[in-house]
């Protein structure tokens, strides 16, 4: 897998520093665990570049979970426009999936090909 955003982009992205299996490794050759609290609830996001692995949960212990797992991935990178940032990430394959996950203001999934994507599942609750 490739990650095509810095370093410092998926930390701001998550708004944390992530957990490494080895410290002492570069990212690539590591297990990446980002967990961040937003007002919707726990997210944790896995990503094991060497193994081709994402792995994302979204827990809300009132309400809902999301928990989408990757293999195959083609690449992960995060996308900006002027009004929100997304953590996309790409499987190969002969109709690659897409799925795209946003933080603010609300958690929000999105599901789909290379021609398009649709939101599949949202979590929102104020503080």
């Amino acid at each position: 897998m490739e990650i095509r955003s810095e370093n410092w982009e998926l930390i701001a992205f998550f708004s944390c520093e992530p957990t490494l299996t080895d410290s002492g490794a570069p990212w690539c050759y590591n297990r990446i665990l980002f967990q961040t609290e937003t007002p919707s609830g726990l997210i944790s996001c896995t990503i094991e570049p060497g193994d081709d692995y994402f792995h994302v949960i979204s827990k809300d212990p009132v309400r809902s979970c999301i928990d989408v797992e990757l293999i195959d991935v083609e690449y992960i990178e995060v996308r900006r426009n002027a009004e929100s940032e997304w953590l996309v990430a790409v499987t190969r394959g002969l109709q690659p999936l897409v799925f795209a996950l946003l933080l603010s203001p609300t958690v929000s999934l999105r599901l789909g090909t290379a021609t398009g994507t649709r939101t599949v599942a949202e979590l929102s609750r104020q503080p």
